[in-house]
């Protein structure tokens, strides 16, 4: 299970640093209220580095949430496995609940990736301290709900995907 936690986190994290640009960019997109707010932009008033804006913050998210729900997947298949006896079903089941309990670990620190993209040059936190001493908890949670739905349905699909195209192919 060790193995699994470190495979999962840091695949993420080679994945989340390599597309973290365009992380940004879908971002800035579905926040278009905010002005200036283009990668254009971002190079012009910050520099190239600052693409990688609020992926730290991301890596330190990707890593749990990714090892989370790898390991949860694997370990609530034999339980699940008791009353259901249909493999896809079985990947359905469990990558939704590993997917729902990753998001709930993780997501004050989606909410912050995303508050730390937003800003200009530092505007309105210094790091992961002062955004934590500003931010009330309970807002660190608004969009879980959602967040929730969307992440045990993405992991779901996923992992049922990967058992039936691994028989699809291996026939």
């Amino acid at each position: 299970m060790i193995i699994d936690l470190f495979v999962g986190g840091t695949s993420a994290i080679i994945a989340r640093t390599f597309t973290a640009p365009l992380e940004l960019c879908k971002i800035q997109k579905q926040n278009y209220f905010v002005p200036n707010a283009t990668l254009r932009d971002v190079i012009k008033k910050e520099n190239v580095a600052y693409l990688w804006k609020g992926n730290g913050i991301n890596c330190l998210r990707a890593f749990p949430q990714f090892a989370i729900n790898y390991a949860v997947f694997e370990k609530t298949k034999p339980m699940v496995r008791k009353n259901i006896k249909n493999e896809g079903l079985i990947k359905l089941i469990c990558g939704g609940l590993s997917g729902s309990i990753a998001m709930m670990c993780i997501y004050p620190l989606e909410n912050l990736k995303t508050r730390f993209s937003l800003q200009t040059n530092k505007s309105h936190y210094r790091g992961m301290t002062d955004s934590v001493k500003k931010i009330p908890v309970r807002e660190l949670y608004n969009g879980l709900t959602m967040s929730i739905l969307g992440f045990s349905a993405w992991s779901s699909i996923t992992f049922y995907s990967h058992h039936y195209y691994t028989i699809l192919f291996n026939k």
